[in-house]
């Protein structure tokens, strides 16, 4: 048997699906474990507890560079905890450019991908 060679793809993220990801996850992705901060318009949260007694609670704007370090945790650096069919449903949406195929578990796991480096609630 051969070894396998790993490749690396390229896929563009345009700032509409960034800002599609920022709704559906502010609409219901993320408010179970985060709340909301946002006073003047912008997209500000913080953990409603902190994900450990040894942390402080992390507060986070959603913005389109956060959501594709996101994406690049989820996709590229391979986040163990996060099931086979979440992941390609997430890739699937990306390489076609559209967000509506990214439900709001999608989402939540897109923001703690980036938030966290690793998925910390549910």
């Amino acid at each position: 048997m051969s070894k396998g060679k790993q490749i690396t793809l390229r896929l563009e993220v345009t700032d509409e699906f960034c800002d599609d990801i920022i709704s559906i996850a502010e609409e219901g992705g993320i408010n179970y474990w985060a709340e909301s901060l946002n006073f003047n318009g912008d997209h500000r949260w913080t953990e409603s507890e902190a994900s450990s007694e040894k942390a402080p609670r992390k507060t986070f704007e959603l913005t389109h560079d956060l959501i594709r370090f996101g994406l690049r945790k989820v996709l590229g650096d391979y986040i163990m905890e996060l099931n086979s069919q979440l992941r390609s449903e997430i890739f699937q949406a990306v390489s076609e450019n559209d967000a509506g195929n990214v439900d709001v578990s999608g989402a939540d796991v897109i923001v703690q991908a980036a938030v966290f480096s690793e998925i910390v609630y549910g």
